[in-house]
């Protein structure tokens, strides 16, 4: 009789652990198999004209989606008259085809997603798109991949930014409504109009974010590379608090890249090292999108963005396009994990001392051990972004970063990491680097070593 109990507990308790667990992906730190429709969103702020030959130009840059926030102004002639219809739906008495429309339809035959722009914070108040006057967008349903709702609201105008998001999701369930964020360094008597960044994110979470339903994107610009770099200490910790509030309501993350010249002087960008960094970190803080700000200038202020105001490729488009060919050649791969954390990593404390490091003092690589089932030892010899991510098995991989500061001594040199990971003897990598396809290297005692050079990213796969 207790044999047979024994036998039914026994029994029970392997029946209990197939229903909980034998639908559960394994853990076997193998190679997953990648899903190569998983994209990194690759766009500009200001979008080129609806026309074949500028949509090549654009294309021909890596860049695979139209964010048509330039469709928010309506061009008027004689102070009345409607003239080119740049604007999301139908305004009465206004039936030629639009800038809209006219990008759709080449978005679409070029194989191009779009973000289409409502206008809701950038004309005001006065006009509601989505109240009578949004045409059927049902044919580009494949073709939208997201609806942008404003450009840096202060805390006050969060709630007029939100008023549209119930219309917006109506029309357009299956893709995100998102507005762009103020960075840190924003003034915030003047711009946030709030006493600190921790109550404008506050404000944006209560007020906007949390109104909506997945998918939701969460977006910043933040520009590293100024002339008034006194900022750029925020750079690491703005991306942080923003990441970790997309990771808190499940949303995409978003960030803006800066390749503008002009403005009085007020931007510093020299060199593809800048561009590729800033690239590599929003992919390091798990950025699933990027925009470069800005495509070509729109009006006067600027000399130049990725075009000049010809509409001629400048010194900072092949930049741009050599830094997207790398992204698009790791992409499906590092879209398969999730990011865990990211920690800057150092070869002491004093390179703690100053910079975007400077608020990272007490974490770093312990917290990444704490997190991580394989990662037992971590050195450096510069400064560098390590990132754990994940996938929903719980496989792991790691993303690395060359970091380096504006104006710092250490912005063009190498970096090398060793990471001892327990139990692993490969490693596949993919990285920005010499565009790595899933490279597999040997692990010797358990132990990979990467050289990155400066901006350069490196994801490594670990696997029996």
């Amino acid at each position: 009789m207790r044999r047979n109990i024994a036998l039914l507990l026994v029994v029970s308790v392997l029946l209990a652990v197939c229903l909980c667990g034998c639908n559960r992906p394994k853990v076997n730190y193998g190679i997953p198999a990648f899903d190569a429709e998983e994209k990194i969103i690759r766009a500009t702020w200001w979008c080129p004209s609806p026309t074949e030959a500028e949509y090549q130009l654009y294309k021909d840059c890596g860049l695979n989606t139209v964010l048509l926030v330039n469709h928010n102004f309506w061009l008027l002639e004689d102070g009345d008259t409607l003239r080119d219809g740049y604007y999301l739906g139908h305004v009465p008495g206004y039936d030629e085809e639009t800038m809209t429309d006219k990008s759709l339809a080449l978005a679409k035959k070029m194989g191009m997603s779009v973000i289409l722009a409502d206008g809701n914070y950038l004309f005001g108040d006065e006009y509601n798109v989505y109240e009578k006057n949004t045409i059927d967008y049902s044919a580009y349903k494949d073709t939208i991949v997201g609806v942008f709702s404003g450009d840096e609201p202060s805390a006050p105008h969060i709630p007029k930014v939100a008023e549209n998001i119930g219309n917006a999701k109506k029309y357009f369930p299956d893709v995100p409504y998102f507005c762009n964020l103020f960075p840190m360094y924003a003034d915030p008597t003047a711009a946030l109009k709030v006493r600190d960044y921790g109550e404008y994110l506050d404000a944006y979470r209560e007020q906007y974010l949390s109104k909506t339903t997945a998918p939701r994107m969460v977006s910043v610009d933040f520009y590293p590379f100024m002339d008034n770099a006194g900022h750029m200490p925020k750079w690491l910790l703005n991306y942080r608090l923003l990441a970790d509030m997309a990771d808190e309501f499940d949303a995409d993350f978003h960030v803006f890249i800066q390749t503008a010249d002009g403005v009085n002087g007020n931007y510093d960008l020299q060199t593809q090292e800048q561009i590729r960094l800033q690239v590599n970190v929003a992919l390091a803080y798990g950025a699933d999108a990027y925009s470069y700000y800005l495509y070509q200038p729109p009006t006067g202020g600027y000399n130049y963005g990725l075009i000049d105001p010809e509409g001629k490729p400048s010194r900072y488009y092949p930049m741009a396009q050599a830094v997207n060919a790398e992204v698009a050649s790791l992409e499906s791969a590092l879209q398969h994990y999730d990011r865990v954390d990211t920690q800057p990593v150092a070869p002491d404390q004093t390179a703690f001392s100053s910079g975007c490091f400077l608020f990272y003092q007490q974490e770093h690589r312990e917290k990444l051990y704490e997190q991580s089932a394989l990662l037992t030892e971590l050195t450096v010899d510069n400064r560098m972004l390590v990132t754990l991510l994940k996938d929903d098995a719980g496989n792991e991989a790691f993303y690395l970063v060359n970091y380096f500061d504006a104006g710092t001594d250490e912005a063009f040199e190498d970096a090398t990491a060793t990471l001892k990971l327990t139990g692993m003897t490969q490693a596949a990598l993919y990285g920005t680097a010499d565009r790595l396809t899933g490279e597999v290297t040997e692990l010797e005692d358990h132990e990979i070593t990467l050289t990155l050079a400066p901006g350069d990213g490196c994801l490594v796969i670990p696997y029996r």
